[in-house]
C-alpha cells in the first residue's frame, strides 16, 4: 500500500512539475513579449528588467498554481486509469480513495505554501515592483498604504487618504501636506469626502491650516471646494495598495477605519479572502480525483484539460462573484469568503461518492 502511494505520488510530482514550468514559462513569456516594447524604448539597465520580471513571479506562480495542481491530478490519474493500472489496484481489494492521501497532503501543504508565500515574499516583492516602476517607467504610486491609508507626493504635497472607492468616484478622510525645502510644512489641508463630477474632484468640508516657521498662523474652513488631483482611473494603482499589505498590515487598517466610523467591508472581504483563497489547491484536488477517473475511463487526456479549465474557470467565476457581494456588503464578507471554498469542495466530496472502489 506504501509503496503503491509513493508510486502515485511520484507520477503527479513528476506532471506536476513539468505542468509548472510550463504554464509559468508561458506566462512569463506572455508577460515580456507584451512589456519589451515598453522597457527597451525607456532603455532600462539589463539588472532592472531581470529585477522587474523577476519580481513579478510570485504573483504569478500564486495564480497558476490552482490550474496546475488541478491539471497535474487529471492527467497522472488519467493516465493510471487509461493504462488500466488502476483497476489492477482494485482488483486486488485496495481501496482506491486511500491511495489518493498523499494527493490530498500536497493539496493541503501547497494551500499553506500559498498563505505565507503570501505574507512573506510577495509583499516584498510587489514593493520592488512598484519601486521599478515608479523610478523607471514614471509611473505614479502609493509610497506607502499601511494602517492610515495612502500615502502619495504630488508635486510639493504629501497626500494621505483613508479611503478609497475609485469605482464610486469618491475619496473619504483626505489630508494635504504643502511643503517647502527643505521640508518645511506650509499648509495642512483636511477634507472630509472628495466626489468626482464632471471632470473635477468636489470636497467636502474643508479646512485649512497655515503655517509660519513652524506654528500654526491661520485657520480657514470652507464647506465646499474643489481640489486639484488625477482623475479616478489614474488612481487606481492606489485603490489596489490594500491587496499588497500583509493581514498583519490589513488587519491594522481595517482597525483604523472602523474607528473612524468608515465602512470596512471591501477590505473584510479581502482580509477573510486571505484565509480562504489558498486553499483553492487542496479543493483542486478534491475535484480533480472524481473528474479524472471519470474522464480517463471514458475519454482521453484532451477531455480532462479541458474540464480542467473549466471547473478553475468557474472557481474562479464564482469567487468573483463573491467577492463583489461581500465588498458591496450585500452579504456578510466571511459568508462571501467561504462560499467558494465550501461550494466547491462540496462539489468535490459528492463526486467522491461516484469513485468506484
Amino acid at each position: 500500500m506504501r509503496i503503491l502511494k509513493r508510486y502515485i505520488l511520484a507520477e503527479f510530482l513528476r506532471i506536476f512539475l513539468l505542468t509548472s514550468l510550463f504554464l509559468l514559462s508561458l506566462s512569463m513569456v506572455v508577460d515580456v513579449v507584451e512589456r519589451a516594447d515598453e522597457l527597451l524604448s525607456r532603455a532600462l539597465p539589463t539588472g532592472v528588467i531581470v529585477t522587474y520580471f523577476l519580481s513579478k513571479l510570485p504573483r504569478i506562480f500564486i495564480q497558476i498554481l490552482p490550474v496546475c495542481v488541478l491539471l497535474s491530478v487529471f492527467i497522472s490519474l488519467g493516465l493510471l486509469c487509461r493504462n488500466s493500472e488502476l483497476t489492477a489496484m482494485r482488483t486486488c481489494g485496495i481501496r482506491l480513495v486511500g491511495l489518493f492521501t498523499p494527493l490530498m497532503v500536497f493539496g493541503f501543504v501547497a494551500s499553506l505554501f500559498v498563505m505565507v508565500l503570501g505574507e512573506t515574499l510577495l509583499p516584498l516583492a510587489q514593493k520592488k515592483l512598484l519601486s521599478i516602476e515608479r523610478k523607471w517607467l514614471g509611473r505614479d504610486g502609493i509610497a506607502h498604504f499601511g494602517a492610515e491609508g495612502a500615502w502619495f507626493i504630488k508635486d510639493s504635497s504629501i497626500y494621505n487618504i483613508r479611503k478609497l472607492e475609485l469605482t464610486e468616484g469618491v475619496l473619504e478622510g483626505v489630508r494635504i501636506y504643502t511643503i517647502e525645502r527643505p521640508f518645511r510644512l506650509v499648509k495642512n489641508t483636511s477634507v472630509k469626502r472628495l466626489v468626482w463630477k464632471d471632470g473635477l474632484w468636489h470636497a467636502e468640508d474643508i479646512t485649512t491650516w497655515y503655517f509660519t516657521d513652524g506654528q500654526q498662523v491661520r485657520k480657514e474652513y470652507s464647506p465646499t471646494g474643489t481640489v486639484d488631483l488625477k482623475a479616478p482611473e489614474e488612481l487606481v494603482s492606489l485603490e489596489q495598495g490594500y491587496e499588497n499589505m500583509t493581514i498583519t498590515e490589513l488587519s491594522d487598517y481595517i482597525r483604523t477605519l472602523a474607528i473612524d466610523g468608515y465602512d470596512t467591508s471591501r477590505y473584510r472581504t479581502e482580509l477573510y479572502m486571505r484565509f480562504t483563497l489558498p486553499f483553492v489547491n487542496l479543493i483542486m484536488v478534491f475535484l480533480g480525483i472524481p473528474f479524472s477517473m471519470r474522464t480517463g475511463r471514458e475519454g482521453g487526456l484532451g477531455a480532462g484539460v479541458v474540464v480542467s479549465i473549466l471547473v478553475g474557470f468557474s472557481y474562479w467565476i464564482v469567487t468573483g462573484v463573491a467577492r463583489t457581494l461581500g465588498e458591496t456588503g450585500t452579504l456578510p464578507p466571511l459568508v462571501c469568503a467561504l462560499f467558494p471554498d465550501v461550494l466547491f469542495l462540496a462539489i468535490g466530496l459528492f463526486m467522491f461518492g461516484y469513485v468506484r472502489e
